[in-house]
């Protein structure tokens, strides 16, 4: 079976999500804002993504970034 590019990025997001989930239930914050950015990066469309993202910005306490979204062009 053949993947589309589109499904096979979709997946490499859903994985990057689940690392950033693994590192922020270790207490491993900005890792796992670096998983959710790579995340982002290939699905760019997913809230939830964001969403994950800002909270684990504010368990940082870093309360403007939680709530600031970048999104490249």
């Amino acid at each position: 079976m053949v993947l589309s590019s589109q499904a096979a990025h979709a997946q490499s997001a859903e994985d990057y999500v689940n690392r950033g989930d693994e590192k922020r239930k270790a207490g491993d914050l900005d890792g796992a804002i670096a998983e959710y950015s790579k995340a982002i990066e290939i699905n760019p469309t997913d809230a939830s993504i964001y969403i994950s993202r800002g909270q684990t910005k504010r368990m940082l306490g870093d309360y403007k970034g939680a709530i600031t979204i970048t999104i490249r062009r």
